[in-house]
């Protein structure tokens, strides 16, 4: 599974693995290993996602993946496939994100350790670095503040947030299958009065998306299929996934689709909605 590193091991990722590290590390014929985003200029307030593709030339599970770090865009969630083939392997990683301020993203590198297996030497195999373009104006608020105070204030404000960010993280626990902040605890089972509310509701939004079939649409299902399985505000795509009321297997595959269709991209969006909509017909 693709590990995520905070801000103090991302400024070890210069380093060379280290010789006892190799022993652990998978031998391995790198072909590739990329990084690409659905737009190039995301729109504030609107998902897009980031891929990350990595490709061998064993038929193996990859291990010690590494996530590019992301700073600025909120985190939606991840879906991670492997695909094998005689000789060959395809690891992809989609990260589902979303702007909240205007300027420049800058996303990665992504990197993979593994023993190289033309020359048995232990290395890390890095991707390219994203540079995405959110379109508006910033606010003059920090110029004005980088204009008038000293430079030693302005570092220090900046160190006092940080500290701030810091402690409300540590003080939420985090799941073990990711180094992100979890969400709020479950709230108890809802009503049968609720939980009624919760299908109709569930039920409205797919008519919804049958008649304009459009990401909007999709959208409103995501949310009231959340709302549905008892899922906090916030909660991730595995999150969602280990919560008693996703324990079906055929809810639990709707959930993904819709996932799928929220963020997909406007070419794969038909055929995404068209799978919420056979899914939907398969739960019922």
């Amino acid at each position: 599974m693709a590990r995520r590193f905070g801000l103090v091991l991302l400024a070890l990722t210069a380093l060379a693995v280290s010789p006892t590290s190799a022993q652990q590390l998978q031998r391995l014929h790198v072909a590739d290993i990329a990084l690409s985003a659905s737009t190039a200029h995301p729109v504030r307030g609107v998902p897009f996602s980031v891929v990350l593709t990595v490709r061998v030339r064993e038929n193996v599970h990859l291990q010690n993946v590494f996530l590019p770090y992301i700073a600025g865009p909120q985190e939606l969630g991840d879906i991670r496939e492997e695909r094998h083939v005689p000789g060959a392997a395809v690891y992809r990683e989609t990260l589902s994100l979303v702007a909240r301020a205007p300027g420049l993203l800058r996303i990665g590198p992504a990197y993979l350790d593994a023993v190289d297996a033309q020359d048995g030497k232990p290395k890390r195999f890095s991707s390219n670095v994203l540079e995405l373009r959110v379109p508006g104006v910033q606010t003059a608020g920090y110029g004005w503040a980088q204009g008038f105070l000293p430079p030693l204030i302005v570092l220090l404000l900046l160190a006092v947030a940080a500290g701030v960010r810091t402690r409300r993280e540590r003080a939420r626990p985090a799941p073990a299958w990711a180094q992100v902040a979890a969400p709020p605890p479950i709230e108890p089972a809802e009503s049968a009065a609720s939980a009624e509310s919760s299908d109709s509701a569930l039920q409205s939004a797919v008519a919804q998306l049958r008649r304009d079939r459009d990401r909007a649409a999709a959208l409103r299902v995501r949310s009231a299929l959340r709302h549905l399985a008892g899922a906090p505000e916030g909660s991730t795509l595995g999150d969602v996934l280990q919560l008693a009321g996703a324990a079906d297997e055929r809810v639990r595959s709707l959930i993904v689709q819709v996932e799928h269709a929220s963020f997909a991209g406007e070419k794969e969006l038909p055929a995404a909605i068209d799978g919420v909509l056979r899914r939907h017909e398969d739960t019922r």
